[in-house]
């Protein structure tokens, strides 16, 4: 009976590791007599004991059956993972949150290096919206400089350009084996320099901070530096090619609802190629890209307050997508004013979930010339395609041109 009882609780008698699930069970521990009950992750687990034997079950299905203290490390294991708490569940969490939390920051990069492609063609038709064309200099539009028109003066002016990006998003997944939803912070910065009419490169430094809630009542906490480099040429005067390569080491820790959290890295990588159109209509405009991406993320191992060893498996995705917005130019005051509608497909080709392979994105937002050499666009999109799970982002993105 006694060792029934420290295991129901998990304090004394448990093996070592079980101490890591100690809150979580303690938070719905209700004993009665000597059968213990209670709610873990949204499952009903009921333990009920003889005078010499024990059976655990959990929303009704039998997960071990035999003698008060014969239970083996691998039986708490197994009754822990069918409650979705124990180390290969935990695992799992690890894994599907990041390939959730990669599809995100995979969109925001791409979507930021096919801005900055796009300056080149801008530049050679010197036209005077931030995206893509517009209404011209001799139209009474605002001129932009630098990358995105002008002509070529010393070795920085009409050749230099600084930007950056700050964008939110909310995001949920219910087809994880601990369900999850948070958000995801990211804020980017950058500078690239035009060597000709037609060739550009530029690297950026970014910092995301990335919080995930799972079900079984534990957080995962994520900080990402991340470096990227870029180029992007003009074949046409409105069709470019660019391409990024990004790393960026990340800080893990997972958390229960009360104690300390477990500290482990993490090393991701993002790579890109994408082919652009940029023109524009009087004073429509039409922007698209479409491409291959590629990320892979390793993370160390750790143990958790248990003393069990945790290993995530690397995750992978691979997408081909396509993106296009269409906007409608309006002269403000000494400005430009473009309010925009945007779609994305895309299409995971490799992936380690349980998610859906296709999904899409609808967007819109306003762009906007304030003065000259100033450009602010400010977004909004969600993923609507993808069953059981969903992301909906908000940002800023401005870039100043020299």
């Amino acid at each position: 009976m006694a060792a029934l009882a420290a295991a129901a609780v998990l304090t004394v008698g448990a093996p070592a590791f079980a101490q890591e699930y100690s809150v979580n069970w303690l938070d719905s521990y209700d004993p009665d007599g000597i059968t213990s009950g209670g709610i873990i992750n949204g499952k009903d687990w009921y333990i009920s004991t003889g005078e010499t034997s024990q059976v655990w079950s959990i929303d009704g299905e039998i997960i071990f059956s035999g003698l008060i203290g014969s239970e083996t490390d691998a039986d708490w294991e197994r009754f822990f993972n069918a409650l979705g708490i124990g180390t290969a569940t935990t695992e799992r969490a690890i894994e599907d949150s990041s390939e959730t939390n990669t599809r995100i920051s995979t969109r925001t990069l791409v979507m930021n290096i096919a801005n900055r492609a796009a300056t080149l063609a801008r530049a050679v038709r010197g036209t005077s919206l931030a995206q893509g064309g517009g209404l011209s200099d001799d139209e009474g539009g605002a001129s932009l400089t630098g990358l995105a028109g002008g002509d070529i003066g010393e070795w920085a002016i009409g050749r230099f350009g600084i930007w950056a990006d700050g964008s939110g998003t909310m995001f949920s997944d219910r087809t994880s084996s601990d369900d999850f939803w948070g958000n995801q912070l990211s804020f980017m910065g950058g500078a690239d320099y035009r060597y000709t009419d037609r060739f550009m490169v530029g690297a950026g430094l970014g910092f995301e901070r990335v919080e995930v809630d799972f079900k079984s009542n534990r957080t995962r906490l994520v900080t990402y530096i991340n470096t990227t480099l870029y180029g992007a040429y003009l074949v046409t005067d409105s069709i470019s090619l660019n391409a990024f390569g990004s790393y960026a080491p990340g800080l893990n820790s997972m958390h229960w609802a009360a104690g300390d959290g477990e500290g482990f890295m993490s090393h991701r990588f993002i790579t890109s190629g994408n082919v652009a159109y940029n023109n524009a209509f009087d004073r429509v405009t039409t922007n698209a890209f479409a491409g291959l991406s590629y990320s892979y993320e390793t993370f160390d191992s750790y143990e958790n307050n248990g003393g069990t060893t945790i290993e995530p498996d690397d995750s992978q995705l691979a997408q081909v997508y396509a993106s296009g917005d269409v906007g409608y130019m309006f002269e403000t005051d000494g400005g430009a004013l473009e309010p925009f509608v945007s779609a994305r497909l895309e299409y995971d080709f490799v992936s380690e979930g349980n998610n859906d392979r296709f999904g899409s994105v609808l967007g819109g937002g306003v762009r906007a010339i304030w003065t000259e050499g100033l450009f602010v666009e400010a977004f909004g999109n969600t993923e609507v395609a993808r069953s059981d799970e969903s992301a909906t982002s908000f940002g800023l993105n401005m870039r100043v041109q020299f």
